[in-house]
């Protein structure tokens, strides 16, 4: 379950017209029109310490795919503080250590806590959001397979489904501070 703060947005289903949010999609009703929002969380890569060439041709591709995108679409891009305790649980379970631990990793790991807590660092997250004007799956195989040539450069798409999860980055939106 999304808790929210108080000082967020009363009514975001007003704030977006929103008729109805399922695991799949966020449904609005613009101008009498309805519409499934559909986001899509998309992972860039990074461009440094590669060369020329390959900067190059990444930029060809995302050019050719911006070309080719017959959707409106908006994108969304969400700096949340980085939350240190998740990163480092997450950099541990891909370390196979002993559950005694050595002295000398558990300063180690003691140190990039610090280390991250001093530099306030932030997570950025890029996100695509698009609807479609009807119920139509050819249209929304259309969107992914358009969103996939993103994947020829190296990021990663993934489409954001679970009724929370499309909720929270709705009132990330327009929210500076959740938890």
């Amino acid at each position: 379950m999304v808790i929210f703060k108080k000082n967020t947005y009363k009514d975001i289903f007003e704030l977006y017209n929103i008729q109805k949010i399922t695991d799949e999609c966020i449904e609005v009703c613009i101008n009498k029109i309805k519409k499934k929002v559909y986001i899509y969380e998309i992972s860039p890569i990074t461009i440094l310490n590669i060369s020329d060439e390959i900067v190059s041709n990444i930029t060809n591709i995302y050019t050719e795919f911006l070309r080719e995108l017959e959707i409106e679409f908006q994108i969304l891009v969400s700096n949340q503080k980085l939350d240190v305790e998740k990163y480092i649980q997450d950099f541990m379970q891909f370390i196979d250590i002993d559950k005694n631990m050595s002295e000398i990793y558990v300063e180690y790991i003691e140190d990039i806590k610090k280390k991250l807590y001093d530099e306030q660092l932030y997570n950025t997250k890029y996100y695509i959001i698009t609807y479609i004007k009807n119920t139509s799956i050819k249209k929304e195989k259309e969107i992914m397979a358009t969103l996939c040539k993103l994947k020829q450069i190296g990021c990663n798409v993934k489409r954001i489904i679970g009724r929370n999860n499309l909720l929270k980055i709705m009132y990330n939106s327009i929210n500076k501070e959740f938890i």
